[in-house]
């Protein structure tokens, strides 16, 4: 009863007009407490009358380890310059000396903060996944449209840079590999798988038992009305002797290991880079690859980079199996017409003032 505040207040009323008209010593017998507390009381209400008998903020006048101004302003400073960055990944990413909590609370209390979507608890299948895959036994592939990122979009309108990012990701590790196109083609889509298998044969992969997993789009199945017989990039699945299988309709939840790394790239690498030139886009793109597949920490996988889980899998794994340079994928057409094999092609190059320019080196 004393809990509630409404009879708190009648409560502490009641005492101290009895107070008031008796002494101190019968009021303190009479409600069963002490005497200091009926002076507490009739103390604040003769100096607030009844505000006094609300209950006090029992907020503390001084914090000693609250932030200073100068570090929520650069809390705030480094929100404004990554905007899709959450307080974990400020910490990570950006490198603040601050608690994930207090960065938080900065951005909460700036306005700073987007509205979250109500939380849909979704089947977890992490648990199911590591007891029944290894490292790169089972890849997902898919495709992701570079055009409508706005922090992207002056860049990619001014410089000509590709429209689609081809990805396949390794379900269990994380790892990554990441090619570029200007067409979302069937032909592009085998040339980036042939490109990603051949690399994994040549750091020593075992494949045989991989299974590749993609969706129903045009560049995986082939057109509807024009299909005769395995896709292009059906028939470079079978030539490597691979497994695969196909999402259901309008499921992309069922390839969500790639879709996050969608999400993912985005928010890190292309809607906070600033782009000078089609070469640094490349060189960009590779540094964030190098990054991600060997140094950034995956919460969702106990804090481990894609490296250290595939060195948990394969402890004997090459070092540089996860080093595989984004490649614009036209690039390598006449290699496939020519069904000649290849493993690391030439970097893509532009023609500069009668010169060959290299996107990057190996």
């Amino acid at each position: 009863m004393i809990n509630n505040v409404k009879v708190k207040f009648n409560f502490r009323y009641h005492l101290v007009e009895y107070a008031k008209t008796h002494s101190i010593a019968e009021a303190a017998r009479e409600f069963q407490t002490t005497r200091k507390t009926i002076r507490k009381w009739l103390g604040r209400y003769r100096t607030h009358s009844l505000k006094g008998l609300e209950d006090k903020s029992k907020r503390p006048h001084r914090i000693p380890h609250k932030l200073k101004e100068l570090d929520e302003n650069r809390i705030h400073l480094t929100r404004e310059k990554y905007p899709q960055w959450g307080p974990k990944r400020l910490k990570m990413l950006a490198r603040l000396p601050y608690g994930a909590s207090s960065i938080y609370r900065v951005l909460k209390q700036r306005g700073l903060c987007h509205k979250q979507k109500k939380y849909v608890k979704k089947r977890d299948l992490r648990a199911w996944k590591k007891a029944n895959y290894k490292a790169f036994e089972k890849m997902q592939i898919d495709v992701k449209y570079l055009n409508d990122i706005p922090e992207l979009y002056p860049a990619f309108r001014l410089l000509g840079l590709p429209k689609f990012e081809f990805t396949a990701r390794c379900i269990i590790s994380g790892a990554t590999f990441v090619s570029y196109g200007f067409t979302k083609s069937g032909t592009n889509a085998a040339i980036f798988l042939d490109y990603v298998m051949n690399h994994l044969k040549y750091h020593g992969v075992d494949i045989t038992h991989m299974e590749v997993q993609y969706d129903n789009a045009n560049e995986f199945i082939g057109h509807s009305l024009k299909k005769r017989g395995p896709s292009l990039f059906q028939q470079k699945i079978n030539e490597h002797n691979l497994a695969h299988g196909r999402i259901p309709v309008s499921r992309p939840t069922f390839n969500s290991d790639v879709e996050s790394f969608h999400r993912t790239i985005e928010q890190e690498f292309y809607s906070c880079t600033a782009i000078e030139s089609k070469t640094h886009f490349f060189a960009a793109a590779y540094s964030y690859m190098l990054f991600y597949n060997y140094f950034r920490p995956n919460s969702w996988k106990e804090n481990l980079s894609p490296h250290e889980i595939v060195k948990k899998h394969i402890p004997n794994a090459d070092e540089n199996v996860l080093n595989l340079p984004p490649i614009q994928l036209e690039h390598l057409i006449p290699q496939l017409v020519q069904a000649g094999g290849y493993h690391l092609p030439e970097f893509p190059t532009e023609t500069k003032k009668g010169k060959n320019v290299r996107y990057c080196s190996i």
